[in-house]
């Protein structure tokens, strides 16, 4: 017998009951999976619209009306060292990469805080 001649193809047979019972695995598989694939379909869903969704959810925290004149931030920081018992310090202005501050020709725009939260003395 040489390569080039062909064999006679044999069919292979499975058990007449596992084609039944696969099928029937199958079918259970898909039953019990499908709605745990819908619910995490659904959540991830949300979870891409959630964005949008605390738009409408939050608005009205979100966003609030301005009262009064804004405060220099030197001003705000100050304010809020002051109520939470931190202590901070200026040490120097905090460099913009070198870009200047919008409506200055400087290029430092802030100040660079060192803080700790140890009580404040006196």
């Amino acid at each position: 017998m040489s390569l080039l001649e062909e064999r006679p193809v044999v069919a292979v047979r499975r058990p007449p009951g596992l084609d039944a019972l696969l099928r029937r695995l199958h079918f259970h598989a898909g039953v019990f999976v499908a709605p745990f694939l819908f619910v995490a379909a659904f959540t991830e869903l949300l979870y891409a619209f959630a964005p949008q969704l605390d738009g409408l959810v939050y608005h009205h925290e979100l966003h609030v009306a301005v009262h009064g004149d804004p405060r220099p931030v030197a001003a705000q920081v100050e304010a809020a060292v002051a109520g939470s018992g931190v202590v901070c310090s200026r040490t120097g202005q905090r460099p913009a990469g070198g870009a200047a501050c919008p409506g200055t020709a400087r290029s430092g725009c802030g100040w660079r805080w060192a803080c700790s939260s140890w009580p404040r003395p006196g």
